[in-house]
């Protein structure tokens, strides 16, 4: 009897941990090594720097200048992209202004109304936050993508799938709470508007409580153990209806040389957990991916953002397999 029940008992800890293993790797998506390498990109660090340092002095109170800060960076921003593709730039409200930036073109097939985009873009979405305080972190993610962009309109010349939408959103950190709400409302609706939700989102968002407010509730704090480090040097997070373009985002940086991606992979929704800003994508069944990353720091060595830069590329620059209607 005593054997049995220790043979038992042997059976369902090795049963349990199969099964953790397995929740553990839906919810991590680990990736393993080896990667194949990409060539890093070469950008102009001066112009690099040039930008970063002119985006990071805009700054202003709110109760003296919020617009006006806004405009001028709105200003300034849309003449570093003019010429590159189509711009349009637009504010909503005090505090909410958003510029959008198309690069190349996408087919359209008249014959297929339900998915009529024959190449779907990916979405580079980022919300820059002005405040009393120079922003150095942010303006050197701006000024890098500013300068991926204009890499990528020269590469648009030859490569006719390639497209790439590049939508910022300015906020006043004064107002951000309400503003980062209504600027991915505004964005979804773009989307279906356009009849564009295949395409794939990856999303710079400042404030946001995703992952914090599913590892901080009562019902899902054993999510917690799973959450990227924040000494990750990127970190992705996607609902578990993604995974698959989850894993192809980080094989695509890990090919960059960037040695720690990590991941969390979450429900789409959570009870007696806060709504989020993410919530108004995956509501809408849009792919999109929130991203953190430490490789952009303050600092004038460029390398690590030329990494990140570089994984961007390549992701960019990835066939999108487009959705099969006959499946649903």
């Amino acid at each position: 009897m005593f054997k049995w029940m220790a043979r038992r008992t042997q059976e369902l800890i090795v049963a349990f941990l199969i099964v953790a293993a397995l929740i553990w790797g839906v919810i991590t998506q680990p990736i393993l090594p080896p990667t194949s390498q990409s060539t890093l990109l070469r950008l102009d660090a001066q112009k690099l720097q040039a930008n970063m340092l002119a985006l990071g002095e805009f700054k202003g109170d709110l109760s003296e200048a919020e617009d006006n800060v806004i405009i001028k960076t709105a200003d300034y921003v849309t003449q570093r992209l003019e010429g590159l593709g189509t711009i349009e730039s637009k504010g909503y409200s005090a505090g909410l202004h958003q510029i959008n930036l198309q690069i190349g073109k996408v087919k359209v097939d008249a014959s297929n109304p339900e998915y009529p985009i024959t190449h779907p873009r990916l979405v580079l979405v980022v919300h820059h936050v002005l405040s009393t305080v120079s922003a150095w972190e942010g303006a050197k993610s701006l000024a890098g993508l500013i300068e991926l962009a204009q890499r990528l309109e020269q590469d648009t010349k030859t490569n006719k799938n390639l497209a790439l939408e590049l939508v910022i959103f300015l906020h006043h950190a004064n107002t951000l709470s309400d503003t980062i709400m209504a600027a991915t409302e505004a964005h979804v609706e773009q989307l279906e508007r356009d009849e564009r939700k295949q395409d794939r989102v990856i999303v710079w968002m400042p404030g946001i409580l995703l992952p914090d407010a599913y590892t901080s509730s009562s019902h899902w704090g054993f999510l917690a153990p799973a959450v990227p480090s924040d000494d990750s040097d990127v970190q992705l997070y996607s609902r578990l209806a993604d995974y698959q373009w989850l894993r192809e985002a980080k094989s695509m940086f890990r090919s960059a040389d960037i040695a720690q991606v990590d991941s969390l992979t979450v429900l789409s929704s959570f009870p007696k957990v806060k709504r989020f800003p993410l919530n108004n994508y995956w509501e809408e069944d849009i792919m999109v991916l929130l991203i953190r990353t430490k490789l952009v720091g303050i600092n004038q060595d460029y390398a690590d953002l030329m990494r990140f830069l570089t994984g961007l590329e390549v992701l960019l620059k990835q066939p999108v397999n487009r959705p099969n209607p006959k499946k649903d």
